[in-house]
C-alpha cells in the first residue's frame, strides 16, 4: 500500500529489474530521479537494532531524497562502510560509533532530521552494500538463490519538472507498458489527511 510505503518503516521485498530506470528515463517531465534498493534485518544482538527494520540502499550520486535532511558532510556520498539512520534512533551519540547488522560492522556518520515519514525509522546503507549483503547473509541469501541483486531496484523516485501533470506522468507511464505501479506523493498525502479528519 502506498502509505505504507511511504509513512511507515515497515521492510518491503519489493523488486523490479535495473532496466526499468533507462525507461523511466525515456518518459517526459521528469526533473531528477533516483533508484533505492530495500531489505531488511532481524536483529538479534545487542549491537544491533532490536526490531525487524528496514534498510534502504540509496544511491548518493542522484539522490534528492535523502539530502535536505543532512548535514552538510553527508550530503555528498557515504562509503561502503557507513550508514545514515533516521531520527527516530534517538541516541545522537549513535553518530559516529560502529554498528552491527547481520554480522557485518558499519559507522553511523550522520542521522536524519525529523522528517515524519518512514524515513525516521529506517537505515540507509550506499545501494551497493544492500545489494552485497543479500549475497552475503544467510537470511536474505536465501531470497536470491536464483537472481542477482544488483541486476535489480526497489523504487525510482521521481521528481517532476515545474509545469509537469502528475496524472498525465501516471497515464504516460502506462501507455509505455513499463511494468511498475506509480505511487503520487500528493494523491497519498490528501488520501491520510482526509483519514485523519475523519477520525478526529
Amino acid at each position: 500500500e502506498a502509505d505504507d510505503l511511504l509513512f511507515t518503516a515497515i521492510p518491503s521485498n519489493i523488486y523490479m529489474p535495473m532496466e526499468v530506470v533507462e525507461q523511466a528515463k525515456e518518459l517526459e517531465g521528469a526533473e531528477a530521479m533516483t533508484a533505492q534498493f530495500y531489505c531488511q534485518t532481524l536483529a538479534l544482538g545487542c549491537c544491533e537494532p532490536g526490531e525487524e527494520v528496514r534498510i534502504i540502499g540509496y544511491d548518493s550520486s542522484t539522490d534528492f531524497i535523502l539530502k535536505p535532511y543532512l548535514d552538510e558532510a553527508s550530503q555528498s556520498s557515504i562509503n561502503q562502510e557507513q550508514l545514515i539512520v533516521g531520527s527516530n534512533f534517538e541516541d545522537q551519540e549513535l553518530v559516529g560509533s560502529n554498528y552491527m547488522i547481520l554480522g557485518r560492522v558499519f559507522k553511523v556518520v550522520s542521522m536524519l532530521q525529523p522528517t515524519g515519514t518512514g524515513m525516521d525509522s529506517t537505515i540507509f546503507m550506499d545501494i551497493k552494500t544492500a545489494q552485497d549483503m543479500c549475497l552475503e547473509s544467510e537470511v536474505l541469501c536465501l531470497d536470491w538463490q536464483t537472481k542477482d541483486p544488483h541486476d535489480y531496484i526497489s523504487v525510482i523516485m521521481i521528481k517532476f519538472a515545474e509545469g509537469t501533470d502528475p496524472e498525465e506522468f501516471v497515464r504516460q507511464v502506462e501507455r509505455s507498458g513499463i511494468e511498475a505501479k506509480c505511487i503520487l506523493t500528493g494523491d497519498t498525502i490528501s488520501s491520510l489527511q482526509s483519514q485523519l479528519e475523519v477520525t478526529m
